[in-house]
């Protein structure tokens, strides 16, 4: 069916035709908000019309239920909204037995829905397209049937169904006179509404604004929008009251980069402190989705509750979340509880227990409103049938998360209140699938509506603003004092095909339908470049030349236009060119007050100072310690005080060498069987059993192995188990603990249990990476005549260490590792030069950002938790020398 010509129509000759009682129909729903607000800006100040502008679909609806309302309609069935006929081609999905064995029954719907959309808007036959189909449409016929049949069976009709319902009726309402705005063409669905109005249905274009567009090329995709930005900027200096556009065709890939770009152009305040709350000159047209919403991501997480076991992150978010009673005023608890739950809880545990823990179990910081929250809310779910309807289901969690008091006691702001809204939307939408799906679980319901949300896209209303961020087809029928339009290369214009995969690609070509034809597609993409071209006195396409390493070409449809005469525009945002003005006072400020003489952290206070000065400082004077996060099983600091528990009783039986060699085979593994087992009594509580007995079978196997080549060695007697000493270091008295002391008959020896990484090397230097070892060392002084890693890692069980000749530990230490007298003598001085130097650095308040090989895989820097504290990155650039300092140089 042919579209009726195009007129060319001004603004103010349209707003005279809404004023006269026509209707509009855009493409968009952007371009009926915009053609509504022009309209108010044109009426009288004392005018309160209300112009009739309405996006296609809405429009569709609305009609047909106008038209059944007043009797013009034969067949009065209700029409499915969206989520209900997702859900129905779903149970028609689920009910097919070859499509039911779809691994994702919800992204097929999506295209079966498609699929049945296009064959209706472009009046395809059935029997055409099971005449020209492939495999793939026979199965859409076959579905389409069944749910064609559904429909039937519950007295409803598809969305897509009522164009053809609306045209065969349209007649009965001599009133209407229908404007089309915006539209490039008009699909057979539409064109035939157009052919039964005749004269009373229109199809109009704003005339173009003259202009002498300019393309320009940039470097990358992030140099474009940079200049972009800073053209608005410039713009909006010169004349504040300038609507402007941005176009950005792959919007959805540079959202994060165009919102940080524009944030510093032209909201500069947004990035100090607090400033997330001020409003933007700017506006990004993006929905996310609404699953995705702060607020509504924590009413479903609040439903992970009902799911056992309960995963630690979960449990975090519900304490940390701003959108449940009593979060301010219980803000401290809830803090304390979190941090409590990363030392004692481990990654999945009851959600009964944790409530336990909320109402202050096991020594848990206690949270009575959370607990009592969490505690209604369950039992408001509970309350009712385990199968319910949709609607019953909607209701019982409305009623929970008012127990749970979300979405919180802070006043929202417009979007936090649209989000509630739309969630509320959501619950009703969800309310009526009862006719459509039955009954449901719980799970399932809970399932259900997630992915109503996560399919759900929504975006807060705003006022008005200068600047507007758009897609490209976003931009379809809107005019502006100045337009940008960017990424224009050959692979975004004309757009990349994608026909609809369950109808005829040839008969899809043949009708020209959307994103199947190439003569159509470049038809319409000129189409697009002649309307953005005159959409404002001022266009700019422009074009990025690379892609990361990939070469990209303009699109050919820039050809006729004249390229810019300007120079690249620098990205100098409102900060920058503050920056830039600057007048700077140097303070090195590297130190901090003296520390006290007794310090908290043991040899780990003087690990972190070698690491980096900062971090030491940061960590153990400012009490910037590293949240713990607990992990699957039995976490390594746990592991490592189970093992020395389990060694510290072995050898309290033994006592020496002579106690273990009077022992046969059997009777040390038995030893070790019981050390173990008591060690896991006493440091494993709380950890599933079938975890805790392999730990225990781990740990038998490699405390045997250590015990097979302690037979090796020189007689021995053990001095000291786990020994808590307090040393004198510098100007610091530091607390420790020594795993082992033994008496040899050239002294003692220093063992350490280790059951991850150890080696040696860790001890050198005048910075040593682990510090401990020299640390212990130097108390013990003297009588010293070995220091060895007792390493009890599974494959890798043994002794490494330095000693003073053979003797201390016989065979177990290669010949380099053993020193002659003079070297070991040297050796325990640097070590004791080395912890009293970082002793003394501590002591005066020594703060450097110093850390030990920063641009080393292995560096301090790659296990700090500080890097946002330190701006270390920052750092590192200042501290590297560029290409210019090394010509001075």
């Amino acid at each position: 069916m042919t579209s009726p010509a195009r007129e060319s129509l001004p603004l103010d000759g349209l707003c005279a035709e809404l004023a006269a009682g026509a209707v509009a129909v855009t493409p968009t729903r952007r371009l009926a908000r915009w053609l509504r607000l022009r309209f108010g800006a044109m009426q009288p100040s004392n005018s309160w019309a209300t112009p009739a502008v309405l996006p296609w679909p809405a429009w569709v609806a609305a009609t047909y239920r106008e038209l059944r309302d007043f009797g013009h309609l034969d067949d009065l069935r209700p029409c499915l909204g969206e989520v209900q006929s997702t859900a129905l081609w779903e149970r028609v999905l689920g009910e097919d037995p070859e499509a039911g064995r779809l691994l994702m029954p919800g992204a097929a719907a999506d295209g079966f829905r498609e699929a049945w959309s296009l064959a209706r808007e472009w009046h395809l036959p059935w029997e055409v397209l099971a005449a020209r189909g492939g495999e793939d449409t026979e199965v859409f016929l076959r579905v389409a049937a069944a749910y064609r049949a559904a429909l039937d069976e519950s007295g409803f009709l598809d969305g897509a169904e009522l164009p053809a319902r609306v045209a065969r009726a349209i007649d009965r309402a001599p009133d209407t006179r229908l404007l089309w705005v915006g539209f490039d063409f008009l699909t057979p669905a539409q064109a035939s509404i157009a052919a039964v109005l005749g004269p009373r249905s229109r199809h109009l274009s704003l005339p173009p604004r003259q202009g002498v567009p300019v393309v320009r090329a940039c470097e990358d995709v992030r140099q474009e929008l940079a200049a972009a930005t800073e053209w608005a900027r410039a713009r909006l200096d010169a004349d504040p009251g300038a609507r402007l556009g941005i176009v950005v065709p792959e919007l959805e890939s540079h959202a994060s980069l165009v919102e940080d770009l524009l944030d510093a152009a032209l909201a500069p305040a947004r990035l100090w402190p607090e400033g997330d709350g001020l409003a933007r000159p700017w506006n990004l047209s993006l929905g996310a989705p609404l699953a995705d919403a702060p607020v509504v991501a924590a009413a479903f997480l609040a439903g992970e509750l009902l799911q056992a076991p309960l995963r630690f992150e979960t449990a975090s978010r519900l304490l940390r979340s701003p959108f449940f009673g009593g979060a301010d005023g219980e803000a401290a608890p809830r803090a304390r509880a979190e941090a409590w739950l990363r030392q004692h809880a481990g990654e999945r545990f009851a959600p009964g227990r944790w409530l336990a823990w909320l109402e202050g179990a096991e020594g848990a910081p206690a949270c009575p409103r959370l607990a009592a929250g969490l505690r209604g809310f369950l039992g408001a779910l509970a309350e009712g049938p385990r199968r319910r309807l949709p609607s019953a289901w909607a209701a019982s969690l409305a009623a929970a998360l008012r127990q749970l008091g979300w979405p919180g006691e802070r006043a929202p702001d417009s979007a936090g209140w649209q989000t509630v809204q739309a969630w509320n939307e959501l619950l009703e939408g969800f309310s009526g699938l009862d006719a459509v799906t039955g009954p449901l679980g719980e799970a399932e319901a809970l399932a259900r509506l997630r992915r109503q949300a996560a399919g759900q896209t929504f975006q807060p209303e705003s006022p008005e603003v200068p600047v507007q961020v758009l897609g490209l087809l976003e931009a379809t029928g809107l005019e502006f004092d100045g337009l940008w339009v960017s990424g224009l290369h050959d692979g975004v214009l004309p757009a990349p095909l994608r026909p609809c995969p369950l109808l005829p690609a040839a008969l899809q070509r043949e009708r020209r339908m959307p994103r199947a034809c190439p003569a159509h597609e470049l038809d319409l993409a000129h189409e697009m470049v002649a309307r953005l071209a005159g959409a404002a006195q001022e266009v700019c396409f422009s074009h990025p030349r690379r892609r990361d390493d990939e070469p990209l070409r303009p699109s050919p449809l820039l050809a006729g236009f004249e390229a810019s005469r300007e120079s690249p525009v620098l990205a100098t945002s409102v900060p920058a060119r503050l920056f830039a003005a600057r007048r700077l006072e140097w303070l090195v400020d590297e130190r901090g007050p003296p520390a006290p003489r007794e310090m908290r952290g043991g040899s780990g206070l003087l690990a972190a100072q070698s690491a980096c000065p900062f971090q030491a400082f940061a960590s153990y004077r400012l009490g910037a310690g590293q949240l713990e996060t607990p992990v699957a099983g039995v976490d390594p600091r746990r592991r490592g005080e189970f093992t020395h528990l389990a060694l510290r009783l072995l050898w309290a039986e033994l006592r020496d060498q002579a106690g273990l060699a009077a022992l046969d085979e059997n009777a040390r593994a038995e030893a070790v069987a019981a050390a173990t087992t008591q060690a896991a009594a006493e440091s494993l509580g709380g950890i599933t059993p079938v975890l805790v007995a392999i730990e225990i079978e781990q740990a038998r196997v490699v405390i045997g192995s250590l015990l097979s080549l302690e037979l090796q060695r020189p007689a021995f007697e053990v001095d000291q188990r786990e020994a808590r000493v307090t040393l004198e270091v510098g100007p610091l008295r530091i607390r420790g603990r020594l795993d082992r002391v033994d008496r040899v008959a050239g002294g003692r020896v220093l063992i350490d249990y280790k059951t991850g990484q150890a080696h040696p090397g860790a001890w050198r230097g005048e910075r040593p990476v682990e510090p401990q070892m020299p640390l212990y060392a130097a108390h013990l002084g003297g009588e010293l005549a070995a220091v060895a890693y007792a390493v009890l890692k599974p494959g890798e069980v043994g002794f490494a260490g330095l000693a003073q000749g053979p003797e201390p530990l016989g065979p177990l230490l290669q010949a380099r590792y053993q020193l002659a007298p003079e070297e070991w003598a040297a050796q325990l001085e640097d070590w004791r030069r080395a912890v009293n130097a970082l002793a003394a650095a501590i002591g005066a308040g020594d703060a450097r950002l110093d850390p030990l090989q920063p641009d080393g895989l292995n560096g301090s820097c790659a296990r700090c938790h500080l890097a946002t504290l330190c701006r270390r990155d920052q750092w590192l650039r200042d501290a590297t020398p560029t290409a210019e300092d090394a010509g001075d140089d």
